[in-house]
C-alpha cells in the first residue's frame, strides 16, 4: 500500500508540475556516488555506486527556481581488510530517490541549491567475507529522510555538473543506528 502511494504522490507531483508550468527544465541525470554508512563501525566514502534519473527545474524569476527530481540510486559502505585490500563487508542499498530542492542562481553559471530528499528502499545486497548475508536479518526502513545541499555549474546550454552531499534525519534501521552520508557527483542533460 505505502509503495503504490508513493508512486502516485511521484506522478501527481511530476504531472502537476508539468501541466501548471509555461517553462519549466527537464534534463536526464547520471552519476557516481561516493557513500558511507555512519554507525555500521565501517569508515570513509569507499563504496562507490550509481545514480540515474530525471528532474524538472522550475523557474520562479531570474534567481530562484524549484527542482523535482527523481532517480535510481547506490548507497552503502565497505570495509576492506588494510594489508590485503579483500573485502571484508559491504552493503549495497538501493533505493529510488525523490528530493524537492529550492535553488539560487547567484553567478550566470552557478547555482546552489538545498532541500529534502524522500527515498524509498528497494531492495539491498549485504556481504561479509564474500559470502551473502540474508538482508531479512537486517531491518530496513522503507523509507529514508534527508537534507540535502549541493552546488551546480552549467558548462553548456544543456550540459551541467553538480555536487551534493546528503545525511539522513533518522536511522535507515528499525534495530540499530545506522544513517547513509553521501556525496554524488552528477552529470546533467537538459532537453
Amino acid at each position: 500500500m505505502s509503495k503504490n502511494l508513493f508512486f502516485f504522490i511521484l506522478f501527481f507531483l511530476l504531472f502537476n508540475s508539468v501541466t501548471h508550468s509555461q517553462k519549466f527544465e527537464a534534463a536526464i541525470i547520471s552519476g557516481i556516488t561516493a557513500n558511507q554508512i555512519d554507525g555500521d563501525q565501517q569508515y570513509g566514502y569507499d563504496k562507490l555506486g550509481i545514480l540515474g534519473g530525471v528532474q524538472i527545474s522550475l523557474p520562479i524569476n531570474k534567481k530562484l527556481f524549484i527542482q523535482l527530481n527523481s532517480y535510481f540510486i547506490n548507497k552503502g559502505a565497505v570495509k576492506r581488510n588494510e594489508n590485503t585490500g579483500i573485502i571484508l563487508f559491504r552493503s549495497q542499498l538501493n533505493y529510488i530517490e525523490i528530493p524537492v530542492l529550492i535553488g539560487y542562481t547567484f553567478y550566470p553559471k552557478i547555482s546552489i541549491h538545498a532541500g529534502i530528499g524522500t527515498a524509498y528502499f528497494i531492495g539491498a545486497k549485504l556481504e561479509e567475507n564474500s559470502l551473502s548475508i540474508d538482508i531479512n536479518s537486517y531491518d530496513f526502513k522503507k523509507f529514508d529522510f534527508q537534507p540535502i545541499v549541493g552546488i551546480s555549474y552549467q558548462i553548456s546550454k544543456r550540459i551541467g555538473i553538480e555536487t551534493r552531499f546528503s545525511y539522513s534525519f533518522a536511522s535507515i534501521r528499525t534495530d540499530f543506528g545506522w544513517y547513509n552520508n553521501n556525496i554524488n557527483m552528477i552529470l546533467f542533460y537538459n532537453f
